[in-house]
Parts: C-alpha cells; sequence; structure tokens
C-alpha cells in the first residue's frame, strides 16, 4: 500500500464561499475540508498561539508581571497574530486578510513600547506611547481605506529594525559577562536568521508558486504539505518572534549574578541559552579557589598564564586571528551558518527527488536516468559536505565535549588557522557562482536563477566584510600597534600609524 494520495484536480469551494482577499498564496484552497481555505498555512500558526501561551505563563506569577503588564503586551500581541492569521488563512476574506496584516503592527509595536520605555520616566513613556499611536493608527486607517501594502511594509520593516537595535543596544548595556554576552547576541542573531530564512522561503513560494505546485503534485499528499513553504514562513518567523520577545523580557528583568534557574518557564530556543548561562555561572561558584589556595596550590596551565607577573620574559600569546569583537564574531557567525544553510537548501531537493529535478528542467515529463540520479545525488551530498566543512573550519562549532563553551579564535586553537582560508574560497565560491546565475539570469529571463544572484551575493558581500574588517589584522596594525578600525580596503589610517612610531 502507497502512502500518498494525488491532489484533487478540481478546485473546492468552501464553506465561507469564493475567496475576496487581495493575497492567495500557493497553497490550493480547501484541500483537506471545506471550512478551511488553506490547511497548512492555517494550522502553522498555531505556533505563535503555542510561543505566546509559554509566554503569558512565564510572566504571570512575575512580582512586575501579570497577564496586564508591559512584559505581557507582547505575548498577547502574538497570540493575536496567530489568531488572525488563522482565521485569514482559513477564511480567504477581504476583511480577515485586514486583520492579518494589521496584527502585525500589534506583535511588533508591543515589544517595541517595551524596549523604550525600560527605565523611562513617566513623561517619556507617555510621549513614546502617543508616538507609536501616532503611526500606527493613521497607517493602519490608511492600508483599511487604501487597500495599500507598500507604506504597511515600510512601516512594519522600520520598527522591527528599531527592535534589533534597542535589542542588541541593551545586550551591550546591560550583560556585564563577557560570555554571556557573545551567547545572547548569537541569540539574537539566531533569531534574526529564522526570519530572514523564513522571508527566502516566503519568496520562493510567491514568485515561483508555478515550479513549487508541480513539485507539489509530482510528489503528492501529504508529502506535498512539507512544500508548502508559506507554512515554514510562519514557524521560522514564530520562532524569531519569540527569541526577540524572550530576549528583552530576560534583559529588561535581569539580575547578573542570580544563582536561581533563570531558564525556567522559557522554552526552546532561549532556554537552551539560559541554561548554558546559568550552569557555567554555577560552574564558575563551585570551581572558586580562595586566593592563599590559588598561590601555593599546583595550578592548571590556563591559571598560571592568568596569575602570571608580567616580566620582559613572559609568554605573550599570539594575537587571535579574529576579533573578539561581539558585533563582528555575530557576523562572521552569520555567514558561517548562513552560507550552510544556503548550500543544505539547494542540496536537499537534489538529494531527496533527484527525478522532481530532472522534471522541472526537462521540457517533456519523465523519468530521470540511472545516471542524472547518481550526478544529482552526488552534487546534493558535495555541497552538503561543503556546508558543513564551513561551519566546522571557521570554527564555528567548538569541537570539545561541551557545546556550552564559547569558541576560541586564538591562534593556539587548533581551528584558527583554518579560519581565513575557509572564509576566502568561500567567498570566491560565492562570487563565481553569483556571476554564473547572473549570467543564466540575463540569458534566460528565468527569475530563480536571480534569487540565486541575490543569495551568494549577500553572502560573499559578508564574507568580503569580515576578511576586510573583523580580523585581528583588520582592527590592530602588527607593526605599530596602531588602531585600524578604518583600515581596511579602501581606506588607511595612516596618520595613526605616524603618531604611534613617535
Amino acid at each position: 500500500m502507497q502512502f500518498r494520495w494525488p491532489y484533487p484536480l478540481t478546485p473546492s469551494t468552501g464553506v465561507w464561499g469564493a475567496p475576496n482577499s487581495n493575497h492567495n498564496f500557493c497553497e490550493e484552497d480547501y484541500n483537506v475540508t471545506p471550512y478551511i481555505g488553506e490547511f497548512v498555512n492555517t494550522i502553522t500558526n498555531s505556533i505563535y498561539v503555542i510561543y505566546g501561551i509559554h509566554g503569558l505563563r512565564r510572566v504571570q506569577p512575575h512580582k512586575d508581571g501579570g497577564l496586564w503588564s508591559t512584559l505581557a503586551f507582547p505575548y498577547w500581541g502574538l497570540i493575536g497574530v496567530g489568531l488572525l492569521s488563522m482565521w485569514f488563512h482559513a477564511t480567504l476574506k477581504y476583511h480577515s486578510q485586514m486583520g492579518d496584516d494589521l496584527s502585525m503592527f500589534l506583535a511588533v509595536g508591543a515589544l517595541l513600547h517595551q524596549l523604550l520605555c525600560f527605565e523611562a520616566t513617566p513623561a517619556q513613556r507617555r510621549n513614546y506611547t502617543l508616538a507609536i499611536l501616532g503611526v500606527l493608527i493613521p497607517v493602519s486607517t490608511y492600508h483599511v481605506v487604501a487597500d495599500e501594502i507598500y507604506v504597511h511594509e515600510i512601516v512594519f520593516a522600520i520598527m522591527v529594525i528599531m527592535v534589533v537595535r534597542k535589542t542588541r543596544k541593551l545586550i551591550r548595556e546591560r550583560v556585564k559577562n563577557e560570555e554571556h554576552k557573545k551567547r545572547m547576541g548569537q541569540l539574537a542573531s539566531f533569531g534574526i536568521a529564522n526570519f530572514l530564512f523564513g522571508y527566502f522561503l516566503w519568496s520562493i513560494d510567491f514568485h515561483l508558486c508555478s515550479y513549487v505546485t508541480q513539485v507539489k503534485h509530482y510528489v503528492g499528499l501529504p508529502w506535498g504539505f512539507l512544500f508548502e513553504l508559506h507554512g515554514w514562513w510562519h514557524i521560522f518567523t514564530g520562532i524569531g518572534a519569540y527569541i526577540g520577545m524572550a530576549l528583552t523580557e530576560y534583559l529588561v528583568t535581569i539580575v547578573e549574578g542570580r544563582t536561581d534557574r533563570i531558564e525556567e518557564g522559557f522554552v526552546w530556543p532561549v532556554k537552551a541559552v539560559l541554561r548554558d548561562i546559568d550552569s557555567a555561572s554555577q560552574h564558575k561558584k563551585t570551581r572558586h579557589i580562595p586566593y592563599f589556595k590559588a598561590l601555593t596550590a599546583p595550578l592548571p596551565l590556563h591559571l598560571f598564564n592568568c596569575a602570571a607577573y608580567p616580566t620582559e620574559h613572559s609568554y605573550k600569546p599570539p594575537e587571535p586571528f579574529l576579533s573578539s569583537n561581539t558585533i563582528d564574531m555575530d557576523v562572521y557567525y552569520f555567514y558561517s551558518y548562513g552560507t550552510a544553510a544556503w548550500l543544505a537548501t539547494q542540496a536537499a531537493p537534489l538529494i531527496a527527488s533527484p527525478t522532481m529535478i530532472v522534471t522541472l528542467l526537462s521540457p517533456e515529463v519523465r523519468e530521470a536516468t540511472t545516471l542524472e540520479v547518481y550526478f544529482s545525488r552526488c552534487l546534493g551530498f558535495t555541497l552538503l559536505t561543503l556546508g558543513i566543512l564551513t561551519v566546522l573550519l571557521t570554527g564555528s562549532v567548538p569541537l570539545s565535549s561541551s557545546l556550552s563553551q564559547g569558541v576560541s579564535t586564538e591562534n593556539t586553537d587548533p581551528k584558527a588557522p583554518y579560519a581565513l582560508p575557509t572564509l576566502t574560497i568561500t567567498a570566491i565560491y560565492h562570487a563565481a557562482i553569483a556571476f554564473y546565475c547572473y549570467g543564466l539570469w540575463t540569458e534566460t529571463g528565468v527569475f530563480s536563477f536571480g534569487l540565486g544572484t541575490f543569495g551568494h551575493v549577500f553572502l560573499g558581500a559578508i564574507a568580503l566584510w569580515c576578511i576586510l574588517f573583523a580580523s585581528s589584522n583588520g582592527r590592530i596594525s602588527r607593526k605599530t600597534g596602531a588602531d585600524k578600525r578604518t583600515s581596511g580596503f579602501p581606506f588607511k589610517n595612516s596618520e595613526a600609524d605616524k603618531r604611534k612610531v613617535r
């Protein structure tokens, strides 16, 4: 018995009547039940509701919280996004679409309000509240009356950027422990990466719907549900939104040095990071060595290095190959993981269904030959291997027994000498493939080659930035010790070098 059913040949009509919304996404309407227009797009919105309920359960017993506190408002907004988006995808009506569009303002507005009002005076809080309402109410009214989406998207994007910048500022100001600060920065970057990857899948679903539909019809039901990319957009943005809200809650209520389980009430992925931070704090407490004992007892090598008095004969460790600046390392990690994710996305269909690839590329529908299957899967596994090697050789993953320990970028780390060569080679790869995809795009006019061009150009630009500015060579002169923060090509901080030499 084959666990596969073909898609219906004729579209069905639901109990809500014919769709009249401006947006009707790639998922075929009423394929599962007459009560739900887009089944997968509807049920995947439950991730917003689930994360929102978890957030409310955490803040409800908080001394500064409660279900109607400013700590709870973003989670209420997240639940609103899920419910209103469910309503839209289930009914596919114009008025429900307006609710879905405006719910985005509800969530990001509540989060921005919480960030701006933190440690603000009552007068400042009133001004921030009036400013947010003064922008959102006219924009929402214009969106509903004029049925125009671009102003809505621009305002939403600006608010998201403000949330990201304010969150990173709070991480720098509120988190004093450098290791904790780095972990928080990585968590924020992971949330942003979820949004970007979700938007990438949304773009494929929106612009290449005919190709995606061919794939879904080829694999049949229920496996075609896995290719409902708008549903994956809901999942990834739900994860990213929860990370932003939970991270904000932690930052505005943080008490560094507390010994209780700070991760309680949070859920994945925030809970995993906070558990590591809590474990690291407890580990430092249990391994505290009194000053006198530290002077007399035999110490490990790393403690000797830390405690040694500086003399002219003291060992001077080599400069770190990469900058330890938190923002630089966040960009570096984002490039490593982004490259791996981009390659894995291309590898997945090559490995899973070579016949599907041949069907999309061939002018006639036919089965793939054995040789085509072989080369397709070989290429897929090669891309997957290249992605894994990029993450490992750039040192983004600590090859040790504990994943909670941050990776070192010192030259004494065996991985460090491989970082820049790996970065350079993958940057050349992105540049070459971007040029090739651009040539195919201009020659054929197929937009999928344009997506490949944009993806490789984006990652190649990040790699170039890391090579020029994120390495120690791009920041401190080995010859003079001068600050070279503006010395990367095409700039040279000659005056700083001269002053240092004098």
